[in-house]
């Protein structure tokens, strides 16, 4: 069973930039929703390779030969799955994977026009049902058959709840999406991104921190594995924690 770390926070709060102190990106595979920076490059300084299409990582595995890449944009939830399989069984290389944008995920099915055209009565209801369904065994449940020593990192955009006054996954679709699965249920692991400014109130590259415990309006937690309750946005800091705390 993989290990799922998830990073809440707003737009532009360091949730991206965080990849950019990971020490091995050999050993990472993002699968994102779009084109955006990867915020990775390998040991000598390049940009990482995109994965190959799954015919070829298909045939490749038939030839027994080493899986190249380290990126690639997914064109819908099941294909997030799909190469989560692969990564798990045949690319022991690789030992982290993020994927980034969770909420543009499902944004992409909501204004698809399959998706539109039930969009009123039972079907509608329906839609949302298999929306949840799906999303629930690419995102979660999916990494319950993945490997033990692989890590999932899943990057979600947060919103406050006024009523319950504290950030929560921002899930597209509103209620009837929102009330069928509940994603901070399946981290134990939940990281929060925050922008300390300093005594001028001003933003510099020390002010983006992740926040590992409950505090204030910031749900996080981190199974008491940091100690401290902001540390810097770095996201090996993270991993590393993770590995040395279930010994992987």
């Amino acid at each position: 069973m993989a290990i799922k770390v998830g990073i809440m926070g707003a737009p532009n709060t360091g949730k991206s930039y965080s990849r950019s102190f990971l020490e091995n990106p050999e050993e990472v595979v993002i699968l994102a929703s779009s084109a955006k920076a990867t915020y990775l490059k390998d040991n000598k300084g390049k940009p990482l390779q995109k994965l190959p299409s799954m015919v070829d990582m298909k045939e490749l595995v038939q030839k027994k030969e080493h899986i190249p890449g380290n990126w690639a944009i997914m064109p819908d939830i099941k294909s997030v799955e799909s190469n989560l399989k692969v990564i798990s069984s045949y690319m022991p290389h690789i030992k982290t994977v993020i994927i980034p944008d969770f909420t543009h995920y499902i944004s992409k099915i909501l204004a698809s026009e399959s998706f539109m055209k039930a969009n009123s009565g039972g079907g509608a209801f329906a839609r949302f049902w298999d929306l949840a369904a799906a999303s629930l065994n690419a995102f979660f449940l999916a990494s319950d058959s993945l490997r033990d020593d692989l890590i999932i990192v899943l990057e979600f955009h947060a919103e406050y709840n006024d009523s319950e006054e504290v950030f929560q996954i921002f899930v597209p679709g509103g209620k009837m999406l929102s009330e069928k699965f509940k994603p901070e249920s399946y981290f134990d692991i939940m990281l929060c991104t925050y922008i300390d400014k300093n005594d001028s109130g001003e933003i510099t590259p020390d002010s983006y921190k992740f926040i590992t415990r409950k505090h204030s309006y910031y749900n996080a937690r981190s199974m008491e594995m940091i100690t401290e309750t902001f540390i810097p946005n770095n996201l090996q800091t993270v991993l590393s924690a993770v590995r040395g705390y279930f010994h992987i």
